[in-house]
């Protein structure tokens, strides 16, 4: 009914618009939901400049700033995209709802249709826009690590894992420069910027 309130049914309708249009289902009616609704898709942004490496930063800034990328409409309200337990962990990477198995503090265990990305989910969906491909898969930091090269001189555009051991992985970040990390960092937080010491205990650096 065309009451000028968008209620709780109005944005269910929108999510079940946006899921059978492949669009991320936010609720919100960004410019990619708008387009779809016109019947004009608008094109994604032009992808960043310079080399891989380049690209995964200008990425991960983007994200973390809430910009809009293929596929996603963009941030929520400020920019921010919440952690949730195994968001970004479906059969394509970007934000997606997660799960409560594994960590009984998660948002999802609370409100099960959250959206947005854990630390692997983040770091996947980040190399995915850089390579154009979805190199590291839908797996865990664990599942990553395996697929990368340790190295002893860091730069940025590396991943930097952190755990008791490679086989023991706990959280992944962008690395980003001077001791800074871009990541999904934990419940209650949002995709940001911290130091790689936050992270805890330091694997290494690793280059795809």
């Amino acid at each position: 009914g065309v009451d000028g309130d968008f209620g709780p049914a109005t944005l269910t309708a929108v999510e079940n618009y946006q899921t059978s249009h492949g669009l991320s289902a936010d609720g919100i009616v960004g410019p990619n939901t708008k387009a779809s609704l016109d019947g004009s898709p608008t094109p994604p942004p032009p992808p960043p400049t310079g080399g891989v490496l380049s690209q995964i930063i200008s990425y991960a800034q983007d994200i973390e700033n809430g910009d809009p990328e293929p596929g996603w409409d963009g941030g929520w309200p400020g920019g921010d995209i919440q952690y949730v337990w195994g968001g970004g962990h479906e059969s394509l990477p970007g934000p997606s709802t997660g799960t409560c198995v594994g960590d009984p503090q998660s948002l999802s265990c609370t409100d099960p249709g959250a959206i947005g990305l854990d630390c692997s989910g983040f770091a996947r969906w980040v190399y995915d826009l850089a390579y154009g491909q979805d190199v590291l898969g839908a797996g865990n930091t664990d599942d990553q690590i395996s697929e990368m090269t340790q190295v002893s001189s860091p730069v940025p555009g590396d991943l930097v894992f952190f755990g008791a051991s490679a086989s023991d992985t706990e959280h992944v970040g962008v690395y980003i420069g001077n001791g800074e990390m871009i990541n999904a960092y934990d419940t209650g937080t949002v995709v940001q910027t911290n130091a790689v010491s936050a992270g805890g205990n330091l694997i290494g650096y690793y280059q795809y």
